[in-house]
């Protein structure tokens, strides 16, 4: 789904950093990070979702540039 969603981005990244970029993505929101914010810091849903969001738009101004969002 995420290489779905960034296939306009792809032409602006070698191949390889786009695949690290997927892989940064994925394991930033997947579940495996949602359930560490639950379970162990102990937020709340809303808490957990900004803070996902946060983390996936600093990864992508990282590969992207801060002009990407």
């Amino acid at each position: 789904m995420l290489e779905m969603a960034l296939e306009d981005e792809r032409r602006r990244l070698t191949p390889e950093r786009f695949e690290a970029l997927m892989r940064a993505l994925s394991s930033a929101t997947g579940t495996e990070a949602l359930i560490a914010l639950f379970d162990i810091v102990r937020t709340s849903p809303e808490n957990a979702r900004s803070t996902v969001i946060e983390i996936a738009d600093a990864l992508m101004d990282r590969f992207l540039g801060a002009d990407s969002g």
